[in-house]
């Protein structure tokens, strides 16, 4: 089981959720670059990510949503 605070606080919060199996993100409020950064240090990518959750709609919590 995998869970990581890929960033956390006003300037952008993403937590990655995973089983091995099935990753998921909580919130993704900084870059697609900067979460993916986040990922590889997990060994995984943006397309190994099935779904994302976004607590609240927020820029801190949404920023990169719409890519």
């Amino acid at each position: 089981m995998i869970v990581k605070n890929i960033a956390s606080g006003s300037s952008g919060n993403v937590t990655l959720i995973g089983d091995g199996g099935h990753n998921i993100l909580i919130d993704c409020g900084i870059t697609c670059k900067r979460i993916n950064e986040g990922l590889k240090e997990e060994g995984l990518s943006l397309s190994d990510i099935e779904a994302v959750l976004v607590t609240h709609e927020h820029i801190d919590h949404v920023a990169a949503v719409g890519v």
